[in-house]
């Protein structure tokens, strides 16, 4: 079933759109160090005999936006997401204040997915096997492995983190198959892919939400540093902070960043950082020769004031000027 999770209502709203497991396996950690700064929601969709459809799910978080009353809210988009996250941002821009999308998934239809996927879903007995095996192999990048394996032989550090590591992988991967058997999988990659990346296609330059865009340059399941390219050049019409992390894959929220901090940072929650110049305040020798370069120029564009004696003749200043009653010059 759809479900919106949440902490309180005083904190800037911002509300985690999962990938394709519909819970967000390897983000959970990421995502709860974010609950000092926002009001956190997060839809989850546990069921795998759910087969809502791409539209069905974004009405459903499009009319919880507007029934509890919780706009303009933050939209955060991983992977199918980031789909979900366009599409809401098209429909509701006064909902909508913000967008942090990551390793978007709007590149679906390019890619060999939407016919390796099906065939990982038709393996039968063997789907277990075959889709753990191919989610370690795409899904996790190198360096989780090489932070594993640092943990284990670096002295300072107990194996402890290690074996955390190992179980939050394990762990997350059997979670995905409990919310992606082969019926759910065919259904999701054709009705939330699919669908989804094709409603988008030709719409991004409508979008006006300002955006932070996160992409893995190892991404193996999808092409998301060149897709973040894409996008950005697309939408003319927004703010679109780009971050690219060279070290990171398609789980670019296992914990391998500082997800909070890049949000303080970015353009699009602290806006554009306004340059600061020191002006030093001048010393006496500086005035003294300020002075003296514009000494002739003083003389020429001065105003002299002139007065006559009592005898007619001309003389600098107003002292011949007769006084008034109230002592000043007439």
């Amino acid at each position: 079933s759809d479900e919106i999770d949440n902490n309180n209502h005083k904190k800037p709203v911002l509300i985690f759109l999962p990938g394709l497991d519909g819970i967000g396996s390897y983000s959970f950690n990421t995502i709860q160090n974010l609950t000092s700064e926002y009001d956190l929601w997060r839809l989850e969709i546990t069921s795998p005999q759910d087969r809502s459809s791409f539209i069905e799910i974004s009405n459903f978080v499009y009319n919880n936006i507007k029934s509890l009353d919780l706009g303009p809210v933050i939209l955060m988009g991983e992977s199918f997401g980031g789909l979900l996250a366009f599409h809401l941002a098209l429909r509701g821009k006064d909902l909508i204040s913000k967008l942090v999308i990551i390793n978007p998934a709007t590149s679906y239809q390019q890619t060999q997915w939407q016919l390796t996927g099906p065939l990982i879903a038709s393996t039968g007995p063997a789907f277990p096997l075959v889709s753990i095996a191919t989610l370690l192999a795409v899904a996790v990048e190198p360096t989780q492995f090489q932070r594993i394996g640092q943990s284990i032989v670096d002295r300072i550090n107990s194996t402890e983190t290690a074996i955390i590591e190992i179980q939050n992988l394990i762990q997350a991967g059997f979670k995905i198959l409990d919310t992606l058997p082969p019926e759910t999988l065919n259904h999701r990659l054709d009705k939330w892919l699919g669908l989804g990346s094709t409603i988008l296609e030709g719409k991004f330059s409508d979008i006006t939400v300002p955006t932070l865009m996160l992409v893995g340059q190892n991404d193996r399941l999808l092409p998301s540093a060149a897709e973040g390219l894409r996008l950005k050049n697309l939408m003319k019409n927004t703010i679109v902070d780009l971050i690219t992390f060279p070290d990171s894959g398609h789980a670019l929220l296992d914990g391998s960043i500082n997800l909070k901090e890049i949000l303080k940072e970015s353009v699009v929650f602290a806006g554009p950082k306004v340059p600061q110049y020191e002006i030093p305040y001048p010393s006496d020798d500086d005035i003294a020769k300020a002075d003296k370069q514009f000494e002739l120029i003083d003389k020429l564009v001065s105003p002299i004031f002139l007065s006559r004696d009592s005898k007619g003749f001309l003389q600098k200043g107003l002292k011949n000027v007769p006084l008034g009653k109230s002592g000043r010059p007439v």
